[in-house]
């Protein structure tokens, strides 16, 4: 009942609403995911009922997340009954942060010890199988089958690879975002704008008849389906590489004792090493003009990233004023940006530059075969023009609304610090 107590009591800023059993484990997952992973509130009804007798690691779980003082703490300690050697005999991360990382456990080793950093590290393994198959595999099939059907179908006028490529991106745009409605992952939000954004290349490939990485100049795949499809495939795997990334950077930060000391120091490790991974791949399969694009792209999905992660640390406080001054600065930024994005566009269109005209990588260069991609050289900077612009705008579009947007919503929600000095709930997810 205690902690049914302590939970009521934790109302969100506003002051109308409690905090829910699912937003307690939300709250509990940050301070350790498997709360998060393994349990639901039909678990936390069973702790609130006494069903299940507490421990106390879960108090002291249970305690940081909601803020507790450490005086808060031992008090549910005691009145759960909780005797000194059995307090003695938990796990170290049932101690004090400051005392596990001072002290060396001194109790004996049992089974349970053993095999519950294997059993961890097997639910890990599974939510990665599973969030392969979800991100890579399902759409993949879709993807690939429909690009073999119309290469089997011979279907390949320019407006049909045009729709082909708009409809696959739109697919695995929807799958992400209906996942992100459920969840709020922000690691779900990091992938699928890590994809859209080296499929910014992609979106002018139709109109050019050339994949940004050159799968085109292979062998016949030139004028065909095929192409586009490895290429989506190629960036769907990219996107699922830096999302695995996060995850396990994220676990590294702030599901551990030993992330960095700072938010801003745990946000910069989560958010740009996954993005600088795919950008040193891009370097070597990409031509110039996308290491220039993907340069200042993934700058503005790296700085909103750790915007987001920062909001989210549980170090991290603001009063009223801040976060209406953050918001109108956030504001100020994604309307500048716009129009950085728009003017950019146009300039695009106006002066087109060739340097990302896929004809070479660093890896290897070929010339362009016209006659099998079926227009004449000089046909080239009209179809470049059209394509850059189309691509430039969809790019531009996505970032305000879906980069943006998100940053917006998570200033204009956060939750500032109370008079009592506690902070409201957060939601601490990846």
């Amino acid at each position: 009942m205690l902690m049914q107590s302590y939970r009521r009591a934790y109302t969100t800023n506003q002051g109308n609403g409690r905090l829910s059993q699912e937003g307690l484990l939300r709250l509990m997952g940050q301070v350790d995911p498997r709360y998060f992973e393994r349990y639901n509130h039909s678990t936390v009804a069973r702790w609130e009922s006494g069903a299940t007798r507490p421990t106390r690691e879960r108090l002291e779980v249970f305690g940081r997340a909601l803020n507790l003082t450490n005086a808060e703490i031992e008090g549910m300690v005691r009145l759960a009954g909780i005797s000194e050697d059995e307090a003695s005999a938990g796990t170290p991360e049932a101690l004090p942060i400051q005392q596990a990382n001072e002290t060396a456990p001194t109790f004996p080793v049992t089974e349970s010890d053993i095999a519950a950093p294997v059993k961890e590290v097997q639910t890990y393994a599974s939510r990665v199988v599973r969030y392969s198959l979800t991100r890579l595999a399902l759409p993949g099939l879709v993807v690939a089958g429909s690009g073999y059907l119309l290469a089997s179908l011979g279907w390949n006028a320019s407006w049909i690879m045009l729709l082909y490529v708009n409809l696959a991106m739109g697919l695995i745009l929807v799958q992400s975002f209906l996942k992100l409605r459920q969840t709020s992952e922000l690691r779900e939000l990091f992938f699928v704008s890590v994809f859209f954004l080296l499929g910014g290349k992609i979106l002018l490939a139709p109109v050019l008849r050339m994949d940004p990485y050159g799968f085109y100049a292979i062998g016949n795949l030139g004028g065909t389906p095929i192409p586009y499809l490895l290429a989506i495939i190629a960036n769907l795997l990219l996107a699922l590489v830096a999302g695995l990334m996060f995850e396990f950077l994220w676990r590294w930060q702030y599901a551990s004792n030993r992330g960095a000391s700072s938010a801003f120091g745990r946000a910069g490790w989560v958010a740009f090493p996954p993005l600088a991974l795919v950008y040193l791949i891009a370097i070597l399969c990409s031509p110039l003009g996308t290491w220039i694009y993907l340069l200042l792209v993934f700058s503005v999905l790296g700085a909103a990233t750790m915007t987001l992660l920062m909001l989210r640390d549980q170090q991290t406080s603001f009063n009223e004023w801040e976060r209406r001054l953050l918001l109108q600065a956030a504001v100020v930024a994604t309307i500048v940006l716009a129009a950085l994005g728009g003017v950019a566009a146009i300039v695009i269109y106006l002066e087109p530059s060739f340097l990302s005209v896929p004809d070479h990588t660093l890896l290897r260069s070929w010339s362009i075969d016209f006659e099998k991609l079926g227009y004449s050289m000089d046909e080239l900077m009209d179809r470049y023009r059209i394509g850059a612009a189309w691509s430039a705008l969809a790019i531009l579009v996505y970032m305000v609304i879906a980069i943006g947007g998100s940053l917006l919503v998570a200033i204009h929600g956060m939750d500032t610090k109370k008079e009592d000095g506690h902070a409201a709930e957060r939601l601490p997810k990846r």
